[in-house]
């Protein structure tokens, strides 16, 4: 028994020490979103809670440059840091070579996995994303493959990755790396938490109600 009373606080004391550690050679350092600022060591990022305490450790996959769905009509507020908006942040994993976005909790934990082409910031509504849909066509027996074609829609979820509304498409997607260097935009934008501004075309807008919940 006085073991284990000594191995716990052993144990403690450690998971103190580490937590408590001064984090030196940071590069850069965001201001504080949702609780959190982000840290920049060579090509890693990190989060730091309120306390300057190591949150999530060092890594590659935080996404620089996630765009605020807030901002409609107007210049969009993009920050040159990963950040954390609604408990939410955004990272990328690469698939055939085409960036694939999702999202990850305070923990570090990914709560949304990396299978959108294109997404926005969490506001108090949700994120917009592009979703990939795949459609298979048939075989091409002479060439041994089978014949697929993509797609994709305009999406607005919820902080679990669920479907809230469809917003727009299919639109066709030429689903490669080469045609995939720059991602298709995501054309809508939030008037208000309850109300989406819908781009149609060059020139004109739909407004989108949101069911109440």
């Amino acid at each position: 028994m006085k073991n284990a009373i000594i191995f716990s606080i052993l144990c403690c004391l450690f998971s103190w020490s580490v937590n408590s550690q001064e984090l030196s050679d940071i590069e850069f350092i965001s201001p504080y979103h949702d609780g959190y600022a982000a840290i920049k060591k060579g090509t890693q990022w990190a989060f730091i809670d309120m306390d300057g305490n190591l949150a999530i450790d060092f890594r590659e996959d935080l996404v620089v440059g996630q765009r605020n769905s807030m901002a409609c009509c107007s210049k969009e507020e993009v920050h040159d840091y990963p950040f954390f908006s609604h408990g939410r942040s955004m990272i990328v994993s690469m698939k055939k070579g085409i960036p694939h976005y999702g999202f990850i909790d305070h923990q570090g934990t990914t709560v949304i996995p990396a299978e959108y082409v294109n997404a926005t910031a969490f506001n108090g509504t949700g994120a917009l994303v592009l979703e990939v849909v795949k459609e298979r066509l048939g075989r091409n027996e002479a060439l041994g493959k089978n014949v697929v074609t993509y797609s994709y829609n305009e999406l607005l979820i919820d902080k679990d990755g669920n479907t809230i509304t469809y917003v727009r498409g299919p639109y066709n997607l030429l689903y490669t790396k080469e045609k995939m260097k720059t991602p298709p935009s995501i054309n809508s934008k939030f008037l208000n938490e309850n109300v989406l501004a819908v781009k149609s075309d060059e020139n004109s807008w739909q407004i989108k109600p949101l069911e109440q919940k």
